[in-house]
């Protein structure tokens, strides 16, 4: 958790700032917490200066929002739930035109009418109830379609009309002020008052005040997510933190779950005398030149609440009794711990008075009935020590004495502790409350409010913590007071023991779904003025001491405290009085009971499916919405026979994949539920669901072989390879066989035939022959060479012949291309050319001489012609 930014904490009343450990900014403003509370954990500096301006101001503060003032530079102002306010007068002109509606004509005499346009608030409004001339109402339902009042003193001598949000000019303001107000003044955004007032000194004295009882600032609602009017004190707190004129939060700052649950305490009905009303309101008038810190401290005393910025959040606590949400012992200490338990006498009162805008006098200042207790006044040596708490925000009297009392409750609860932590109470926020149990000091799951938290460079956290007791919010009808002054609040009287104490076993379910086995107390309620909570004590049948708990209430659920199967001892007695002389009752008959572990099965899991795959099944289904459930059990069989079937998973899941069945199988499930106690749910149903598995895959037949294709074109005939490299002059290869046709491939599986083979990549080009006309009549080598790129060849290879003649010049040479060379053909003869005839010794040099056909006869004729010898060739 990082370090808490304690920007409003107003624990109670006024704005008290929370102890913290901030590097950025702290805040000098606390209220009467600071007052009763030790030093050592709240920011007291500034605390006598607010609450004597506080105390001098409220006065004249309620005074000022509720007169007619001319003011170029008027600070605007925001309402919130319901109260009645003037406001600056915007527009002032005195005239003697008057419009019917159908025509203009003048008044009575010179300046008859006085036309007043004055601004209630710098938003809409959700209404205007009523309107007051001074002290005088003048009901918008005695008035006619254009704002003629038509009844009562002001019959036929005003007109009023309002606009709650602006938007449109007043259009009898228009044709009356002679240009001066024109459709350029719309007040857009603006709730606004406009009145003509036609002069009779028989009604009018003078210019009277105008105000209007109004219905304030429609406000966002995070439980509904509507937009309507409230005076619900959370509601209107986070409005004004997200206000410009506020603090101009966002919406990914503020905890909304915080706020939710702090509106829903503020809802809740309360008895107060005779009448039963909401716990808290806010009601009254926000100006935008009041810093946002005064102004919070103010709203959230109409709540004694607690404003919290942690985390980038703001969080709000709404004043009530919590119930510890940890533990906090020796074990979780990393040194010494540091105890205050009195405050210090200056800062000790007994007696508790103030000033609100009481709805009941039209939201004059009136103070309301003081708070006071003679016990207090006793323990303080006699002296009456009194506090001045102005609530800025409640217009109601008993609900200030409800706060008032808090206030005086709340100070008595004097121990404050400052208590170094080990890095495991780091999750421990400002504003939880927390049981303390120090056997050294005598406490015993001892509810502390945590009011500072910081954290040390070694990674430890020291928390500021505050003594608080249910009985610090504890209220009862008969605690209001009437309108007498300095009533007190008496603890004497008579301390009954409660009566019929009922213990049930059961069990808990937590958020994260675990289960605590618990029980369940209750007994009558004890019927005195004085009972301010009760105080509950068990323990094992065998322990030697007891545990305690407490509450306001005459019930309580005790959880995670006991050992499942085991007997367990039970007593309750009551609290009287409140503070550090708080007084207990006797107890209530001894009760034992058995503490069971948890029974109750889960229920049965719905919607079972199955569908088989291939060498699986496929099971799909609903968990039942136990917040215990753990898992669930699936069996299976061969057989629609749930004797027979045998577990085969356990799964935290509404799926699963049955794998590795053979193909075409059968099988059957059933499935149950099973809870955190190990308690095992009924079947989901009685018959299996069964599925088969699909059939085995098996290659499918050959299809049919296809229509041979028709044969290809036989492909153009490559230019000769490159003959082999002679030696010199080496044995002629004999010339390849044309290769045989490949066998066609075999069709494949579907039938079509195979693809073409790629072709061979072309060999080298084979010699060729060119013959060549020329203009000369002599052998040219770059004319032949010419020759044979002209004819598309490229450059000559060995064995290419070139033939050059001059028809006209009775010239012809053939040479051939060896090695760079033209040779002349008469060097020897090509052994790739095919000789046929006589072939004399002189033209052979060397090499072989090859037949292609068996049994041929070959002469060799010597240089004279005649015959030397005959070879007879055979083919081997």
């Amino acid at each position: 958790m990082p370090q808490v930014a304690a920007y409003f904490a107003a624990e109670y009343l006024a704005a008290e700032i929370a102890w913290a450990a901030v590097e950025t900014f702290t805040l000098d403003i606390v209220g009467f917490q600071a007052v009763s509370a030790a030093s050592t954990f709240a920011i007291a500096a500034g605390t006598s200066q607010l609450l004597a301006r506080n105390a001098s101001s409220l006065a004249e503060q309620v005074r000022g929002q509720q007169i007619n003032f001319r003011s170029s530079t008027a600070a605007r102002q925001m309402i919130y739930g319901r109260y009645l306010v003037g406001g600056p007068i915007v527009f002032a002109k005195a005239g003697n035109i008057h419009f019917d509606g159908v025509r203009q004509s003048a008044g009575p005499g010179d300046n008859a009418y006085l036309h007043l346009v004055i601004v209630l608030a710098d938003h809409a409004l959700d209404a205007i109830e009523s309107v007051y001339f001074g002290d005088e109402v003048v009901s918008l339902a005695d008035t006619s379609l254009g704002g003629m009042v038509t009844a009562g003193r002001y019959a036929q001598r005003a007109r009023v009309r309002y606009a709650l949000a602006g938007g449109t000019a007043y259009p009898e303001l228009i044709e009356e002020s002679s240009g001066a107000w024109t459709q350029s003044h719309r007040l857009t955004g603006i709730a606004s008052l406009y009145a003509r007032l036609q002069f009779d000194p028989s009604i009018y004295s003078g210019i009277p005040t105008l105000r209007a009882l109004v219905r304030g600032k429609k406000v966002f609602d995070p439980r509904t997510g509507l937009t309507s009017f409230s005076s619900n004190p959370a509601l209107c707190i986070r409005d004004y933190l997200m206000s410009p004129y506020g603090l101009g939060a966002s919406a990914d700052e503020i905890d909304e779950p915080s706020f939710i649950a702090a509106a829903n305490l503020c809802d809740e009905p309360v008895q107060a005398a005779s009448v039963s009303q909401v716990r808290y309101a806010l009601n009254g008038v926000v100006s935008s030149e009041t810093p946002p810190r005064e102004v919070l401290g103010s709203m959230l005393s109409s709540c004694g609440g607690q404003l919290i910025f942690t985390d980038g959040r703001y969080r709000l606590k709404a004043a009530r009794f919590e119930v510890p949400s940890r533990v906090i012992d020796a074990d979780d200490l990393r040194g010494a711990l540091s105890v205050q338990t009195r405050v210090p006498r200056r800062e000790l009162f007994n007696r508790v008075s103030g000033v609100i805008a009481d709805a009941q006098t039209l939201y004059t200042p009136t103070e309301y009935p003081a708070v006071s207790s003679e016990h207090f006044r006793a323990l303080d040596g006699g002296d009456e020590l009194g506090l001045k708490l102005d609530l800025g925000f409640t217009t109601d009297r008993l609900m200030a004495q409800r706060l008032a009392k808090m206030a005086l409750m709340r100070a008595r609860q004097a121990i404050t502790v400052a208590l170094p932590c080990k890095p495991r109470c780091m999750n421990v926020a400002v504003g939880d409350v927390v049981s303390l149990s120090l056997d050294a000091l005598g406490w015993h799951l001892k509810p502390f409010r945590v009011m500072g938290w910081g954290m040390t460079p070694e990674m430890g956290v020291d928390l500021q913590l505050q003594e608080d007791a249910p009985s610090s919010y504890a209220w009862d009808a008969n605690d209001a007071i009437d309108d007498a002054p300095d009533s007190s609040l008496s603890l004497l009287g008579s301390m009954a023991a409660p009566e019929n104490l009922q213990v049930q076993s059961t069990s808990a379910i937590q958020p994260d779904g675990t289960t605590l086995s618990s029980a369940q107390l209750s007994w009558s309620a004890i019927g005195s003025a004085l009972i301010a909570g009760y105080e509950v004590h068990y323990q094992l049948s065998d322990a030697s001491t007891w545990q305690i708990a407490q509450t306001t209430g005459h019930a309580i659920m005790l959880s995670g405290v006991f050992l499942a199967s085991s007997t367990y001892r039970f007593k309750v007695r009551g609290l009287f009085g409140h503070g550090a002389r708080q007084r207990p009752g006797p107890f209530s008959a001894l009760v034992a009971a058995v503490i069971a572990k948890d029974l109750t099965p889960p229920q049965a899991p719905t919607a079972l499916s199955a569908l088989g795959g291939h060498g699986s099944i496929a099971l799909r289904w609903s968990n039942p919405p136990d917040a215990d459930l753990l898992a669930i059990d699936v069996y299976e069989s061969t057989s629609d026979d749930r004797a027979g079937a045998l577990p085969i998973a356990r799964v935290a899941a509404n799926t699963l994949t049955r794998a590795g069945l053979p193909a075409s199988a059968t099988r059957y499930y059933w499935i149950r539920a099973l809870d955190d106690s190990g308690n095992v749910g009924p079947w989901a149903q009685s018959a299996g669901v069964g599925a088969t598995t699909l059939p085995a895959l098996v290659n499918g037949k050959d299809g049919l072989n296809g229509i041979n294709g028709t044969n290809g074109t036989n492909g153009i005939n490559g230019t000769n390879g490159a003959d082999g490299q002679p030696g010199r002059d080496g044995q002629d290869g004999q010339p390849g066989r044309d290769g045989v046709d490949g066998q066609p491939g075999r069709d494949g599986f579907d039938g079509r035939p195979g693809r073409d083979g790629i072709d061979g990549a072309p060999g080298p080009r084979g010699s060729v022959t060119i013959a060549q006309p020329i203009e000369g009549s002599a052998w040219s080598n770059t004319q032949a060479h010419a020759a044979i790129v002209s004819a598309g060849y490229g450059t000559p290879v060995n064995r290419d012949i070139v033939t050059l003649y001059n028809a006209a010049g009775a010239f012809s040479e053939t040479r051939f291309y060896d090695q760079g060379s033209w040779l002349a053909l008469t060097s020897y003869i090509n052994g790739n050319l095919l000789v046929s005839g006589t072939l004399s010794a002189s033209k052979l040099s060397a090499g072989s001489i090859l037949s292609s056909t068996a049994g041929t006869e070959v002469s060799i004729n010597g240089p004279d012609g005649t015959d030397q010898s005959a070879i007879r060739i055979r083919k081997t």
